[in-house]
């Protein structure tokens, strides 16, 4: 079971202050950019195959989050998934800024723990997925942007000034080069509540929302900046997009998830924050 809720009603009580994010630059050319590629402005080629090479990047996030969810019956791993906690996703397509925190709740099995009955068999971790640079993803666009290559293949394919309207998820036929050194900039870490007093108290704030309660209202989110060319400076405000996901059995005794959708609203910031905060002291970069 899945609610789309707003997120208002939750956070209020935590006092939050207001909070906006904004669009950094789009990502800078290659040195050798032409004027026209196969009849179309290079700058129009470039901006929006770097642009798609940005979004493509926040789906390896999403590919990570999914692949990564360790086992709940693994009798050959020491720890065993018992459940999903809260969950806060993050992205801003346009600029790259994706990242996950999942909270997890695991235990060891049973023989290991009758080994030690004074140890506690269970404990909850936080795992953090993330991109480690937008700087980094510029570089794939630039390492990648061949003005040769892709004119041949918007010969190839018939485009035009007219018909163009970007290199789509194929990335100019260079998508699985591109996604496999995307995957090399996903970065995860796995910090428990044993090492880092920040995941306790991070389920323990969780516990006290209860988002079921929540009026039922439409989903809120923004849509994400398009354009075939630089913006003019400064760059305009730009909001982040949020889903927090809670398992609903914390909250209504079933089985289930809750989800919220929100954009940069100050509760929004203010609730990833609860669920992110101390987390990267724990963290060795």
């Amino acid at each position: 079971m899945k609610l789309s809720q707003p997120v208002l009603a939750i956070v209020l009580a935590f006092g939050l202050a207001p909070a906006q994010a904004s669009i950094p630059a789009p990502a800078e050319p290659p040195a050798n950019l032409p004027d026209l590629i196969g009849g179309i402005e290079g700058s129009r080629i470039w901006y929006s195959f770097s642009e798609q090479v940005r979004f493509s990047a926040v789906g390896r996030i999403d590919v990570a989050t999914e692949t990564s969810l360790p086992s709940r019956r693994d009798p050959t791993a020491p720890v065993y998934l018992d459940r999903v906690g809260a969950t806060v996703r993050t992205t801003a397509s346009f600029h790259g800024v994706s990242n996950t925190i999942r909270y997890e709740r695991m235990c060891t099995h049973a023989s290991d723990a009758a080994r030690d009955p004074s140890a506690d068999p269970c404990f909850w971790q936080a795992r953090m997925i993330r991109l480690t640079s937008s700087s980094a993803i510029d570089e794939v666009s630039r390492a990648w942007f061949d003005p040769q290559k892709i004119e041949a293949y918007l010969a190839e394919h018939n485009l035009n000034a007219d018909s163009y309207r970007g290199p789509g998820p194929d990335l100019f036929g260079h998508a699985d080069e591109i996604l496999e050194r995307l995957d090399g900039l996903v970065r995860m870490d796995v910090v428990d509540e044993r090492s880092c007093p920040a995941v306790s108290q991070a389920v323990e704030a969780t516990r006290g929302l209860n988002p079921i309660s929540l009026a039922m209202a439409p989903s809120g989110n923004q849509a994400i900046v398009n354009f075939s060319g630089p913006p003019a400076p400064p760059p305009p405000p730009m909001g982040l997009n949020f889903i927090f996901t809670f398992p609903a059995n914390d909250q209504a005794g079933f089985d289930g998830e809750i989800e919220l959708w929100a954009g940069a609203t100050r509760q929004a910031l203010g609730l990833s924050e609860i669920l992110r905060r101390g987390l990267r002291d724990c963290v060795s970069d």
